[in-house]
């Protein structure tokens, strides 16, 4: 079972990856996660990736500011 500092690990990492662009090798290396934890874990998230169903606009795809997770 997933804990909340496991998905705050994940969510950093995909910041890190997907809105400061860094590179794989950094992300690992910044993480602190092996280089198959990492890219086992892109690689789930996105296979699980769903169309986005919200009804709102400031909710969908970038409608979230950057790390509100953190709030």
């Amino acid at each position: 079972m997933l804990t909340r500092a496991d998905d705050q690990a994940l969510l950093n990492m995909l910041d890190l990856r997907h809105n400061e662009g860094l590179d794989l090798a950094v992300v690992i290396e910044r993480t602190g996660m092996s280089r198959g934890s990492v890219c086992g874990s892109l690689k789930r998230i996105r296979d699980s990736e769903l169309p986005c169903e919200c009804r709102k606009m400031k909710n969908k795809n970038g409608g979230m500011s950057r790390f509100w997770w953190r709030k």
